[in-house]
């Protein structure tokens, strides 16, 4: 049986990235139609364009992982927990704004914690020995 925290992790995840490609092309006309916020991201080295690429993969990613981990797969919450802190290290190397990573930080840490507890570790055994049955 799914913990509840992999089941209230796994929505999370599913519905945060789905909102977030949901709203990505209101985003780029935010800030095609913003000189404040053009003239921020363009503070970043990674061309506008590019972290546009870079944050619809990474949504897209973060939308199959989190529809896997409702269904046990333990390559999903891998993939989460590998492209999560591979993110939190690209956000850090190129973000201007360095303090407004904590709380991005601490989320993820916590929601990394409650996908490897005793509980979830056994979830997710559990659902790989089902699928190789």
């Amino acid at each position: 049986m799914r913990p509840t925290s992999v089941t209230a992790i796994g929505w999370i995840i599913v519905v945060t990235a789905a909102v977030g490609l949901l709203y990505l092309p209101l985003s780029i006309w935010f800030v095609a139609n913003n000189t404040a916020v053009r003239d921020v991201m363009g503070k970043n080295p990674v061309p506008i364009p590019l972290q546009f690429g870079i944050g619809a993969v990474g949504l897209l990613f973060r939308l199959l992982a989190g529809i896997f981990i409702l269904k046990g797969a333990n390559w999903a919450r891998l993939l989460y927990t590998i492209l999560g802190g591979i993110g939190l290290v690209y956000a850090f190397l190129t973000s201007p704004a360095k303090t407004l990573l904590v709380p991005g930080i601490m989320f993820y840490a916590v929601i990394v914690f409650f996908l490897f507890t005793p509980k979830a570790n056994a979830y997710f055994t559990t659902s790989a020995n089902a699928d190789n049955s």
